[in-house]
């Protein structure tokens, strides 16, 4: 069984180097055999916390 790797992108900048090195390991990864994808946070609409906020919003 191939082992399945998930990267975990969390830089929202469109133009992110730690994105396109981890985009470079997971191809990487995927030649040598294994499941890979990519979880882009960018993608995802999730709201950012902030620890000041005490009241919770609609997000």
């Amino acid at each position: 069984m191939a082992p399945r790797i998930v990267g975990l992108g969390g830089s929202l900048a469109s133009a992110s180097k730690s994105r396109a090195a981890l985009q470079r390991a997971l191809d990487g990864a995927t030649a040598a055999g294994a499941e890979t994808r990519l979880l882009d946070l960018r993608e995802l609409a999730l709201p950012m916390y902030n620890p000041d906020d005490d009241e919770p919003n609609e997000a």
